[in-house]
């Protein structure tokens, strides 16, 4: 079975090459994005399987690009969508179901919690 492909988008430099490291060695392919916009356009490109977006960025924020893989990006919507935020609040965790997250990856977290997420089967974006 082929890893799934991950796209990461958070505007922290840092957080984005520990998880692109960690993906590469683990034998993803990655790529990653700095903002939503550059994310939105990386999904069309790459078609991601998962998808790991920050929810608070300047300019489009991970909320956004959520509603953007709703509405205008569901012909490329990745089989999974995790999103990564200390914000854990039950506001924003019906907030993020109503936009069809599958999970939550909570701020600060560890490679073991990533590889977890990253090891659960992948649905079928048909």
């Amino acid at each position: 079975m082929t890893p799934p492909s991950i796209l990461v988008i958070d505007d922290n430099e840092d957080l984005r090459e520990i998880i692109r490291t960690f993906c590469d060695v683990a034998g993803y392919a990655v790529r990653v994005a700095s903002d939503g916009d550059a994310g939105l356009l990386e999904i069309e490109a790459f078609r991601p399987d998962v998808v790991l977006v920050d929810l608070l960025m300047p300019g489009r924020d991970g909320f956004s690009v959520l509603e953007s893989l709703r509405t205008d990006y569901r012909h490329v919507r990745p089989g999974r969508v995790i999103a990564i935020s200390a914000l854990t609040d039950r506001v924003t965790v019906a907030r993020l179901k109503a936009l069809e997250v599958d999970a939550i990856l909570p701020k600060p977290f560890s490679l073991s919690e990533l590889r977890a997420l990253l090891t659960e089967p992948v649905s079928s974006t048909e």
